[in-house]
């Protein structure tokens, strides 16, 4: 299962993330796969949000995107998988057209090509 996200970021005082000038949006999607299968929905994107650590889980950068990868540990995370994450300044969503252009069309393109990678079984 894929999960989309949009999130907005204050810009400082964060342990994980070196501090911005101004507060940002992330935008993107993870994969992220329980240790447990019985894992309720709620707790994976609250394992997600904890768990995405730009600074020391990244393992590349392409075209905006930072991608890395869940690893369980004794912290309390209990997810393996992977996210991608696009970060721009708050800032730039000033109006309807600018909200379409960088949030809703590059989310939409990911899975556009998430889709084309997968295979899906006909009934």
């Amino acid at each position: 299962m894929h999960l989309a996200f949009v999130w907005t970021w204050i810009g400082y005082n964060d342990a994980h993330v070196a501090d911005t000038e101004n507060p940002e949006c992330w935008i993107g999607f993870m994969k992220p796969q329980p240790t447990d299968p019985k894992t309720r929905l709620y707790d994976v994107c609250d394992m997600a949000w904890k768990f995405i650590r730009i600074e020391t889980t990244t393992e590349e950068e392409f075209e905006g995107w930072i991608k890395g990868r869940f690893y369980p540990n004794n912290f309390g995370s209990q997810l393996n998988g992977y996210w991608e994450i696009k970060r721009f300044p708050l800032e730039q969503l000033s109006t309807m057209y600018t909200i379409q252009t960088l949030v809703v069309s590059e989310l939409t393109e990911k899975f556009n090509q998430l889709g084309k990678n997968s295979t899906v079984k006909s009934m």
